[in-house]
């Protein structure tokens, strides 16, 4: 027994060092600052209309309040639609088991920085199906990596079980709504408030793309489960 759980010990040990290694190995490759792409919208604009920029946000509301028709003038809104797992490698556990400790973490390495949340509710174990799940929710705005742990039952025993895997993940985001601009015209003192579908933004960034009328965006990573189970003490 005792080597089995040295031996267990060491594969989980491996595991979680080529979890590491993978992470220190990420090159953030596609991060977008919405913010950014809405700087360089407004630039476009100014460089092309007669007039200048007085003012813009990705937030207020100001747009919606001054529309004549201010139910199809909505403030942007951010929502995970759906999670994707997959290429998911490591130790295979198929037993029941009662007494564990579970560790989950999402590493990304091509994520999103915007003023709106993108809350996502996770039932964990992901893979492992031999526990009940438990619900967990983070952001996954401006995230580079989320972990948590969940327990079950008594964990007063001696740790013999092990479940390992590092998938990819996939976390597609929609975007929804409408930023706003203002715009000074020339030989005029009149503002003009100009309100902007949030998809119109997916020409400022290669990974950024539109469908049924939403902004999308994937944020892409690793993500590690490790579950350790106890033996009985009975």
């Amino acid at each position: 027994m005792i080597k089995i759980v040295y031996a267990l010990a060491i594969l989980t040990a491996m595991i979680v060092f080529m979890v590491d290694q993978a992470e220190s190995d990420i090159e953030i490759h596609h991060w977008v600052y919405l913010e950014n792409a809405t700087r360089a919208y407004i630039d476009n604009i100014n460089r092309t209309q007669d007039g200048r920029v007085y003012n813009w946000s990705l937030t207020t509301d100001y747009a919606q309040r001054h529309s004549e028709h201010p139910q199809q003038i909505q403030p942007v809104k951010a929502e995970v639609e759906s999670m994707d797992y997959s290429m998911c490698f490591g130790a295979d556990y198929q037993y029941e088991e009662q007494d564990c400790t579970g560790l989950f973490s999402w590493s990304v390495n091509g994520g999103i920085t915007s003023p709106f949340s993108a809350k996502v509710e996770i039932m964990v174990p992901v893979v492992y199906e031999k526990l009940e799940r438990k619900l967990y929710e983070f952001d996954f705005n401006n995230c580079t990596k989320n972990t948590t742990e969940a327990y079950w039952g008594n964990r007063t025993g001696l740790e013999s079980r092990f479940f390992n895997k590092i998938c990819s993940f996939k976390a597609h985001v929609s975007f929804s709504g409408h930023f706003m601009y203002t715009i000074s015209h020339a030989n005029t003192k009149n503002l003009t408030v100009v309100p902007v579908n949030i998809t119109e933004l997916a020409r400022m960034s290669k990974w950024l793309n539109v469908k049924d009328s939403k902004l999308l965006y994937t944020i892409t990573g690793y993500y590690l489960e490790n579950i350790i189970c106890y033996e009985s003490l009975k």
